[in-house]
């Protein structure tokens, strides 16, 4: 569509995913290894900033937000995806999980039912785990400067659509959080 995009992952495996992505589908993607915490990029880099089910996972949330705000130029767009908690232990959702498993692995797409225990005491340790999901996004997206914060609730509902919507919209809360980058007025000068 004309845009130079800049992928960002933490993970050296998805910055491979994304350089043979880029390579089969014919799109120019530069493919960046870093951290969300402190981007490697210059003050206004970027006019938009899209994220996808990567916030949850980031230890301190509101410095990549500061991070965005910083590498945004005036009047850019931050936009994105992520879920909040969900009751994992309630019959209909265990009952949804295993139906949805059972899905995607004859898909041959499938996903642990459950997190290996090294893993569960990693997620227990985030901060978004009992997070109240999308108001705590709108405040710190406030609070790192952004304006015309907004939350989309319910994408899953508007996104994924039959089977798609068992396999993986079940039982959760998934938003999309915008808010945008205004240009800071000088200072009045008293007459």
């Amino acid at each position: 569509m004309g845009y130079d995009v800049t992928a960002l992952d933490f993970a050296e495996n998805m910055i491979e995913a994304v350089r043979r992505n880029s390579d089969i589908w014919g799109i120019p993607v530069t493919a960046v290894r870093g951290d969300a915490e402190d981007l490697p990029f210059a003050d206004g880099s970027f006019d938009a900033i899209v994220s996808n089910y990567a916030l949850w996972a980031i230890p301190h949330p509101e410095k990549a937000m500061s991070e965005w705000m910083r590498v945004l130029a005036p009047s850019g767009i931050v936009a994105y995806v992520d879920s909040g908690k969900y009751n994992r232990d309630s019959l209909v959702s265990r009952i949804w999980r295993k139906q949805a498993f059972r899905m995607r692995a004859k898909d041959g797409n499938a996903h642990a039912i459950e997190p290996d225990p090294d893993e569960q005491r990693s997620l227990e340790s985030l901060w978004s785990r009992d997070a109240d999901r999308p108001a705590e996004d709108l405040r710190m997206m406030k609070a790192a400067g952004f304006s015309d914060v907004m939350a989309i609730r319910d994408v899953q509902k508007k996104v994924f659509k039959g089977k798609r919507y068992i396999e993986y919209g079940y039982l959760k809360n998934t938003f999309l959080i915008s808010g945008v980058k205004r240009e800071r007025m000088p200072p009045l000068i008293p007459c």
